[in-house]
């Protein structure tokens, strides 16, 4: 498993496309190794050239590959040279938004490296690489090679790549009791010790890419082997196997639930191995669109406690996961439907809850917890609006919903103390005159619904479609749910043990230009200017290794992953820090900004800033989530508000309320978690984003 270089490009990509030509150019590049004539006897492999024959058929025949257009690199045609050389004529012919595979079945290895804040950099070995027993010098492919010569940019062309790697760079034996190869090995030759390297290499692969314009699916983690089964005589990497054996059994779903099947099958005949999804969850398998899929999290096994059937589910209160909270269950690729077996959660760990089965169904290990209604407790957002008026009686009745219950709760009471967010109609106008409602809305054609901020401040996009505001209020519940959520355990041994610091570059700096420190604004908080580049550097201070996640929470009302890839894991050793990750380019569109964060914005006033009284400002949040152990945040991340709309929606508006403006750059027995939060302003003009 591999984690590419932090993205580091100068200028944004373009958006993923939306609506795509029927028939979108399809190229693959397929690279096998199964001969490394500088290895020993023990470390060649069989089953590289056929996972190549299995993914080339499944390409030709079920997804209408060209096959003039799938190149294969097998043995010794899979030289270093041999790949960079592949690497660049791919990119060569790559046209905007064609679909790309990338096939890598092989040996994978690692080196020292001191810049990664695990101390190692992850290698792919190719059939000319040597070790210290043949006296031949290593040819490996660093990681950062793979992504400036390859990834970055494919990447700058087209949102739709799909990696596949199959194999690692450790393994704990080299054979096991069925005589099944491990792809992995150390610098020197030998096999990996995976287990003792578990504390210090992680199994994220490229953090930092932005909109999700990739998936890599990977066979294991990066402190584990990818091994080989054997079918029929036949031998195959074992995630390559069951990967195209679904697929061409049927399956035509989202790829994340794909890796989740072909998931469970390997780990239960190899426990040891764990593969991986990074990226792009909701991509259409090998293809040219975003689904919109329901977030889920998986049952990790179910269990029987005095007659009353229970189940662990692989998410606790890091994750967002509230007691009380009701789950549907089913298999993961199943649509929804009256068998579903219902579950209410009973006890939130930090990393896995505990959950009473409520309305009986077929439940089992890997099926999916798909959430009906989260428990908000105080944190549900108060919404003050006047029950008395007719124009609000289809959304009290939406409030009743199971979706919606919970997190929305109506006050009458006037106070300000009383109420989160005030919804009000604004009739239509032709001017605007002093003391006006919201005046910066300039004038309306039509009367709209208005959700506003104690202060009078305006905090969703204006909509008179009663849905689409109960809707947009669900999503601001989740984002202060997710912005307050931390760790109140006094005894946390990460308490004050991690920081995260901001740093920034102008807008068309250099590529090498270094980072710098940021400026403050008057109100303590950095500031910076649209088009702003910026970044942030994690330093664990703790006695323990971590894996850290940046959240994104921005002033849209979007939550995103910024690092490491969504799916992906980084870890991060004990007494050190990590470049500068998270890489972003400010992109603030004015007609859809608002203060979502609860932290305090100076006003510009007129002549305070040098030529241009018409700046605005608004705050957004990078945080930081560290834990002991992996961590799935799905739950917390969400796409913008949805905007006032004319019509029914189509793909294309689906499609776009997915994208966010904002472009990137590029064994210890503990259980804690621990959060840390930089909020910082943006300034802005008017007219930013609104051509």
């Amino acid at each position: 498993m591999f984690k590419l270089w932090p993205f580091k490009s100068n200028s944004a990509h373009p958006a993923p496309a939306t609506l795509q030509d029927p028939s979108p150019t399809k190229r693959a590049l397929l690279i096998g190794i199964d001969d490394y004539p500088n290895l020993s006897k023990e470390l060649q492999l069989r089953g590289c050239g056929n996972d190549l024959t299995l993914l080339s058929n499944l390409l030709s025949k079920r997804f209408e590959f060209p096959t003039n257009n799938i190149s294969f690199l097998r043995n010794k045609h899979a030289t270093r040279e041999g790949i960079l050389k592949a690497f660049q004529e791919l990119v060569k012919v790559v046209q905007k938004d064609d679909v790309v595979v990338v096939q890598y079945s092989g040996h994978g290895s690692y080196m020292p490296d001191e810049s990664k804040g695990s101390g190692w950099t992850e290698t792919i070995v190719p059939y000319d690489s040597g070790r210290r027993p043949s006296n031949r010098p290593s040819t490996d492919i660093k990681d950062v090679e793979i992504f400036k010569s390859l990834l970055e940019p494919l990447i700058g062309k087209t949102p739709f790549v799909t990696l596949l790697f199959d194999s690692c760079h450790s393994g704990s034996i080299l054979r096991d009791e069925f005589d099944m190869a491990i792809r992995g090995i150390k610098p020197d030759g030998e096999l990996g010790n995976y287990r003792s390297m578990a504390n210090d290499l992680g199994s994220g692969w490229m953090p930092d890419l932005t909109r999700e314009r990739y998936a890599l699916l990977a066979a294991c983690r990066a402190n584990e082997g990818a091994a080989e089964i054997s079918i029929a005589g036949t031998r195959y990497g074992a995630f390559t196997y069951y990967l195209c054996t679904l697929v061409k059994e049927g399956y035509s779903g989202e790829i994340r639930t794909l890796f989740q099947l072909a998931s469970t099958k390997v780990t239960a005949h190899y426990p040891n191995q764990h593969p991986i999804l990074e990226g792009a969850q909701n991509a259409s398998i090998f293809g040219a669109t975003r689904l919109e899929t329901p977030r889920y999290l998986i049952v990790r096994h179910t269990y029987d406690t005095g007659g009353t059937k229970m189940l662990e589910i692989d998410g606790g209160v890091a994750s967002g996961v509230t007691q009380d909270s009701t789950w549907a269950v089913r298999p993961v690729d199943a649509p929804p439907g009256d068998t579903d077996a219902l579950i209410s959660v009973e006890e939130v760990l930090p990393f896995v809850s505990r959950a009473k089965v409520t309305r009986p169904g077929v439940i089992g290990a890997g099926f999916g917890c798909f959430e009906i209604s989260h428990v908000y407790g105080e944190a549900a957002l108060k919404v003050f609006l006047d029950d008395q008026d007719p124009r609000f009686e289809g959304f009290l009745s939406q409030l009743h919903n199971s979706g919606v219950s919970g997190t929305l709760n109506t006050v009458t009471d006037r106070e300000v103390s009383a109420f989160d967010v005030r919804l009000v109609f604004l009739e239509k106008r032709s001017t605007v005159s002093k003391g006006d409602l919201v005046p910066q809305l300039g004038p309306l054609e039509k009367e709209t619904c208005l959700a506003l901020s104690p202060d009078g401040g305006l905090l969703l996009p204006p909509n008179m479609k009663l849905s689409d505001v109960c809707e947009n209020l669900r999503k601001l519940a989740r984002y202060r749910f997710g912005l307050g959520l931390r760790n109140l355990d006094q005894n946390n041994r990460l308490r004050g043990k991690l920081s995260l610091e901001l740093k920034w570059r102008p807008s068309g700096s250099p590529l090498d230009d270094p980072w710098q420190s940021v400026r403050m604004g008057e109100d303590g908080f950095p500031l910076f200017q649209n088009e702003d580049h910026i970044a942030c550097v994690i330093t664990n201070n703790s006695a323990v290794r971590v894996w850290p996640y940046v959240l994104e929470f921005a002033e849209d009302g979007s939550v995103w992953q910024r690092y490491p890839g969504r799916g992906g894991d980084e870890l991060l050793a004990s007494r050190s820090n990590t470049s500068e990750v998270a890489q972003l380019g400010l992109q603030i569109s004015s007609n859809k900004a608002f203060q979502l964060a609860k932290h305090r914005v100076s006003k510009i006033e007129d002549g305070s800033r040098i030529g241009n009284p018409a700046k605005k400002r608004v705050t957004e949040v990078l945080k930081l989530f560290a834990s002991t152990e992996p961590v799935d945040l799905s739950l917390l991340l969400q796409t913008s508000f949805t905007p006032q709309r004319e019509d029914t929606p189509g793909l294309r508006d689906l499609l776009e309320r997915q994208s966010r403006l904002g472009f990137l750059l590029d064994d210890h027995n503990v259980t804690a978690w621990e959060t840390v939060e930089r909020p910082f302003v943006v300034e802005y003009s008017e007219t930013d984003g609104t051509t």
